[in-house]
């Protein structure tokens, strides 16, 4: 009798797992730590702080720059050259950043906000640091803005200039992508798909040969969030200075790489 009991309580072991599959429990994985102080909430890239701070006025959505001073060490030409090609002065006092919304008014953060701007109406606008629609908020700035990331200068054309929904950058960056260190990104929303296949091939063939290996530029079409985009991303090192002082002011070497209106 004790024989039967001991093969019966076998039998049942080893049906059980059949039946119910692995009986084995696992234990649930441990809670992440909670993020505390700094890192509970990054602060926001210098360079789409400064924008966010910017309505979307008339003025932004035909150019909009930046310039990240207290980078400018790292680029590849003068400061007050950068300063004058990208904010069109290089009186920047002792700001730490600074955005020329188009060409009436700069604004200065740093120890204190300051609007610099003989247009009355433009200096109230621009006195807030959180409007209700911000300069890079459009679907064509954003795609771009993201496209450029953080950079040291950078300028955008946004649908004043370049035409309905469609906006068109340029930037001075570090990177650590290929082609790795200073890099020069230029970005563009166009309104259109066949846009976007035109510039690819207009960037392809004006700076495809710029450099080889882990120097090779990037240029692709790629999307970012809801809108088709088309990006270059170039050694910096390998531009002359003129040129990239020039694609950085957004005059019509840049505006010569995209669509036309």
């Amino acid at each position: 009798m004790r024989l039967v009991t001991l093969i019966l309580a076998l039998t049942a072991t080893a049906v059980l797992p059949a039946c119910g599959g692995d009986a084995t429990v696992e234990a649930p994985a441990p809670a992440p730590a909670p993020l505390r102080g700094a890192e509970a909430k990054a602060p926001a890239p210098a360079t789409a702080a400064a924008l966010a701070e910017i309505p979307n006025v008339a003025q932004a959505r035909r150019r909009l720059a930046f310039v990240n001073v207290r980078a400018l060490d790292a680029a590849p030409v003068s400061r007050d050259a950068i300063l004058a090609a990208v904010l069109g002065s290089s009186r920047v006092a002792e700001a730490d950043t600074a955005v020329r919304v188009g060409n009436r008014a700069t604004v200065l953060r740093g120890a204190s906000r300051v609007v610099r701007t003989g247009d009355p109406s433009l200096a109230g606008a621009l006195r807030t640091t959180s409007p209700e629609e911000s300069a890079i908020t459009p679907l064509a700035q954003s795609a771009t803005q993201s496209c450029l990331g953080d950079t040291i200068a950078q300028t955008i054309l946004g649908p004043g200039a370049m035409g309905t929904d469609a906006a068109l950058g340029v930037g001075l960056a570090q990177g650590q992508d290929p082609p790795a260190g200073l890099q020069l990104r230029i970005c563009g929303a166009p309104r259109f798909i066949r846009h976007i296949h035109a510039m690819e091939r207009t960037l392809q063939q004006r700076f495809g040969h710029l450099g080889a290996g882990g120097e090779a530029p990037r240029i692709r079409e790629e999307e970012i969030g809801e809108r088709e985009i088309v990006s270059a991303v170039l050694p910096a090192a390998r531009l002359q200075r003129a040129e990239l002082l020039a694609l950085l002011r957004g005059g019509p070497r840049l505006r010569a790489l995209a669509w036309r209106r």
